[in-house]
């Protein structure tokens, strides 16, 4: 089999250590190998433990959340989780409940060298299709995650393979523009996003108080995508998805992900604009999406 091509921005950042942990990280379990799966049942979707090998004879330890009774199809959505968390940390977790509530998603742990997140996107991606095209499941991620779906997608697209084997949607929660917090690599972190093409489709979903991906910056790397994007904003959320009032963080991580699995069920072009907020009785609210005042997205010469 030849080998997927890699990416001079990939490989410039093959370890990250400078993102904030998630919040109340896990060690992921020991999960049942993919012969002897083990199912659970939490709330109104059912989760699937199993691993699969990998690129290095690694095995992946994944997750795989559906409504209940809702395996027959590939999932929406395979999403990984950001730096020194895992597939259980709540801020993962919470979500994927939250989207599985409506829709399938895969979650996979991976480790926090960046190149080898990618491949396990592309062998949990392999995995999860069976016999659909590829590019009908969105990647997703958080933190480094994000990054890592990113540049998944971009391996993708760089290739001349069917247009139907190439994701056209990604769901990047917390994407750090700024490295630690403080320091702004254009190379890393915002050129890869503006080297997606257009017919991607790209939701953002940032919390206001994000260290790591101020709002006006993501508003100025958005304006400079060719693709498309959309923006969730969740007030008061830090970069690890925490807020105050702190009994009301597991309602909101979950209305993160219900809002990520109907944004990619149906979108609309018009309006790419949306809340989450927390009201005075520390009930969760999302607000709907609304018409945004924003430049159209620069021409980019299609790649031939």
């Amino acid at each position: 089999m030849p080998k997927r091509k890699t990416r001079s921005s990939t490989k410039a950042a093959e370890r990250d250590e400078d993102e904030q942990p998630d919040h109340k990280q896990g060690s992921p379990k020991n999960e049942a190998s993919q012969e002897t799966p083990e199912t659970t049942s939490q709330d109104k979707e059912a989760v699937h433990h199993y691993t699969i090998p990998s690129h290095n004879n690694k095995l992946i330890t994944c997750d795989r959340r559906s409504p209940q009774n809702h395996y027959s199809s590939p999932p929406a959505l395979i999403f990984t989780h950001g730096a020194g968390g895992g597939i259980s940390a709540p801020s993962t977790s919470d979500l994927a409940a939250g989207f599985a509530s409506l829709a399938s998603i895969v979650c996979y742990q991976g480790s926090m060298n960046l190149t080898n997140r990618i491949k396990y996107f592309h062998t949990v991606l392999e995995h999860a299709t069976g016999d659909e095209a590829p590019g009908a499941i969105a990647l997703g991620g958080r933190s480094m995650g994000a990054r890592a779906a990113v540049l998944t997608a971009l391996e993708q697209h760089d290739g001349d393979s069917d247009p139907s084997s190439k994701a056209k949607a990604l769901v990047l929660v917390s994407y750090p523009l700024l490295a630690g917090g403080t320091t702004r690599e254009p190379e890393r972190r915002e050129k890869i996003l503006t080297d997606l093409i257009a017919n991607v489709d790209v939701l953002f979903i940032a919390g206001a108080a994000d260290s790591y991906c101020p709002l006006d910056m993501l508003e100025e790397v958005r304006g400079n995508m060719a693709a498309r994007s959309w923006l969730c904003i969740v007030e008061g959320a830090d970069h690890g998805m925490g807020m105050k009032p702190k009994k009301a963080e597991v309602a909101m991580r979950r209305k993160t992900g219900e809002v990520a699995a109907k944004w990619l069920a149906e979108r609309d072009e018009g309006k790419r604009s949306s809340v989450i907020r927390c009201d005075e009785a520390a009930e969760i609210m999302f607000e709907g999406w609304i018409e945004e005042e924003t430049s159209e997205p620069k021409e980019k010469k299609q790649k031939t």
